[in-house]
């Protein structure tokens, strides 16, 4: 997990920036983002898959990423696109990526989905990390910057749900709270009017409110069973829009 200062950042970021792209250089900019969005599609059936530990739908997965992904990024090793042009990192990062999918197809093969979706969950960082140091904010980072928070609020014990446990929770399910919000802007331009979309969104949204309100409530019984109720919504919405 990237961390909050990561956290903060990527907020600073998405409230600063208005578009997904430098203005400047819409048309190559636009281009080379659309083209990793459509690979990114595979990759997010991969987790799904490795999350479901289905060995055979996750193999499957992971070799499209990796056939879409080479020939997405080909054109450009050597020359990226404008957006990332300055970056120092460039070359660095897409040796990362391939590093992490051939780790994950090991891992896939000698010790299962489990271990294969740990490693493939670092593309998701290396991708969102190269597009924030230079400046580039997508919908994909507004998943995952929710997602992050997601975790801490899943994973979090919270004392036990003690007096200081549940304020430190109303904080964390506020943030939460801000980034759902988040999600519904400055969309990519598949998403506007998508109704299946609006209703994955919409569900993402109801299952903070939930919790909001049984944390109101005080309702210890189901503030823990609306805290793990945030995931479902979360992935199914990430598996065919994140």
């Amino acid at each position: 997990m990237r961390g909050l200062a990561a956290l903060g950042a990527a907020l600073i970021l998405s409230c600063a920036l208005v578009s997904q792209a430098p203005a400047q250089s819409a048309g190559p900019v636009a281009a080379f983002e659309q083209e990793v969005a459509a690979v990114y599609a595979h990759y997010r059936r991969a987790l799904f898959a490795t999350n479901q530990k289905d060995t055979g739908a996750s193999a499957q997965a992971i070799e499209a990423f990796a056939k879409g992904w080479s020939a997405a990024i080909g054109p450009y090793r050597e020359a990226p696109p404008p957006q990332y042009a300055g970056d120092p990192s460039w070359s660095q990062t897409l040796a990362d990526v391939e590093a992490v999918l051939a780790a994950a197809k090991v891992d896939l093969t000698q010790s299962g989905p489990e271990k294969a979706h740990e490693t493939l969950e670092r593309i998701r960082d290396l991708l969102w990390d190269m597009r924030a140091r230079n400046g580039i904010v997508t919908f994909s980072d507004r998943m995952n910057a929710y997602h992050e928070q997601m975790e801490r609020v899943l994973l979090g014990t919270y004392e036990g749900l003690s007096e200081k446990g549940l304020g430190d929770l109303r904080d964390d399910v506020a943030v939460l709270s801000h980034l759902a919000e988040l999600l519904g802007e400055h969309l990519p331009a598949t998403h506007v009017g998508n109704g299946e979309f609006a209703k994955g969104l919409e569900a993402v949204k109801a299952s903070v409110r939930s919790l909001h309100d049984a944390l109101r409530k005080d309702d210890l019984g189901a503030i823990r069973s609306l805290k793990q109720a945030l995931k479902k919504p979360y992935s199914m919405l990430f598996l065919k829009f994140g």
